[in-house]
């Protein structure tokens, strides 16, 4: 578990990613997009005629801008990270307890990347949804479209879970100070 020891560095990079990508989607591809959000900030999901706009309003020069700067490198790094910011935090609140602290170190990691990786997961198979959009419009059919609205919202579901338990952990480890 000694990945999971790093809680504060985990969370300051996921911090700065989410900072950074909140500013370029602000500053920079809402601009390009005509004021349309990305579609990685609705969290109900995303229709047909959603997706339409958002391309059609991106142009070839904007998707190129979004898939490389966002897709291809922000949001490639951010799930994992994310992830492994969520796990440590969840590891080192649950340390608090007297019944978690006495599991195993493998017991620890494994119930903490647990609650994550379903999250992670989900936003990974996300985001390779609309990059094959951003890269090729025509793949933008409505199953595509319908399987990466899903993904969207389960992401900020699944995402909720670990975040759950984290509070939940953190508040049972208040209690018994």
């Amino acid at each position: 578990m000694r990945f999971l020891r790093h809680s504060y560095a985990y969370v300051l990079t996921a911090a700065l990613l989410l900072v950074a990508m909140t500013a370029l989607e602000h500053l920079y591809f809402r601009r390009l997009s005509g004021g349309i959000p990305a579609l990685d900030m609705r969290f109900a999901g995303f229709s047909d005629e959603d997706v339409t706009k958002w391309l059609m309003g991106l142009g070839a020069h904007g998707r190129e801008a979004v898939l490389v700067w966002h897709y291809l490198t922000l949001d490639m790094v951010l799930p994992v990270v994310l992830g492994l910011a969520l796990a440590s935090l969840i590891a080192a609140a649950g340390n608090r307890l007297p019944g978690f602290a006495r599991l195993g170190e493998t017991a620890k990691a494994a119930f903490a990347v647990g609650l994550v990786m379903p999250y992670v997961v989900a936003d990974y198979a996300q985001n390779f949804a609309v990059v094959r959009m951003l890269d090729d419009p025509t793949m933008a059919t409505p199953a595509a479209i319908a399987l990466a609205s899903g993904l969207n919202v389960a992401k900020f579901a699944l995402a909720a879970v670990p975040v759950a338990v984290l509070l939940t952990l953190f508040l049972a480890g208040r209690r018994k100070r």
